[in-house]
Parts: C-alpha cells; sequence; structure tokens
C-alpha cells in the first residue's frame, strides 16, 4: 500500500467547473444584465421625454412670437394642434394694475398665457408660458 495521495483525483477535479458555479454566474450575469438594461431604457424614455418638452417650449415660444408683427394685441382665445400632435391654447386678458406704477397708464398692458400639451408614452404633460405684451397704441 502507496502512502502517496492519489493525484488523479485531484487532476480531473481541477481541469473544469462545477454546474453549480456555472449557475451562480449565469444568475450574477442575468442580474448585471437586467440592471443595465433598466438604465438604458429609463435613460432613452427620460431622452424622448425631454425631446417633447423642447418641441413643446419651441410651439409656445413661436406662438408668442406671432405676436410680434401685431399693431394691436386683442384679448382673446385661440388654439390649434402642430404636426406632431402638441396641442396650444393661447388666452390674451387685460392687465389688471396692482400697482400703482404708471406705466401701464402710458403704455396698455394684456396678460398673455400659452399652454401647450401633448401624449408620452401614455402620459398627459403639459408646459405653460406667461407673459406681459404692450398691447398697442391706441
Amino acid at each position: 500500500m502507496s502512502s502517496l495521495p492519489d493525484h488523479r483525483y485531484n487532476k480531473v477535479r481541477e481541469k473544469g467547473f462545477t454546474l453549480l458555479e456555472i449557475l451562480v454566474a449565469f444568475v450574477v450575469l442575468a442580474l448585471s444584465l437586467t440592471v443595465i438594461f433598466q438604465i438604458f431604457s429609463r435613460g432613452t424614455r427620460n431622452l424622448s421625454l425631454a425631446n417633447d418638452y423642447n418641441r413643446a417650449i419651441i410651439v409656445a415660444q413661436n406662438q408668442l412670437a406671432r405676436l410680434n408683427g401685431v399693431d394691436k394685441i386683442e384679448p382673446g382665445e385661440s388654439s390649434g394642434v402642430t404636426e406632431d400632435g402638441i396641442r396650444w391654447h393661447r388666452v390674451i386678458t387685460e392687465y389688471e394694475e396692482t400697482e400703482n406704477d404708471g406705466f401701464h397708464q402710458n403704455y396698455p398692458l394684456v396678460n398673455v398665457e400659452i399652454t401647450t400639451q401633448w401624449k408620452t408614452l401614455g402620459k398627459d404633460y403639459h408646459f405653460s408660458l406667461k407673459t406681459r405684451r404692450i398691447a398697442g397704441m391706441d
């Protein structure tokens, strides 16, 4: 009988991975990929929403810019829809002076509010732009 250890058993054991080690590696890989895909998906969704906000702001600014060429801005409402589905609504009301600053007496002012609405990924969003404009000279 030999007192030397059997090296054949140790060599066979060191050649590969056990089934348990492979399963643990796959679970770690699957969890890692799931987290990476969720981060990527959230980033893509936020980028889409930011792009829609940018387009809504441009629509509101364009509606405000249309008032620049008007000689006298009259109170009233108007609305419409852009080609890409952004709804806008413009409300012009007379400015009521709260402080006696004298500016309103010399230059008639109006309040302008433009609201844009759109739907992204099944949710409704809106953006409002409010300002005052000189209504024009009488």
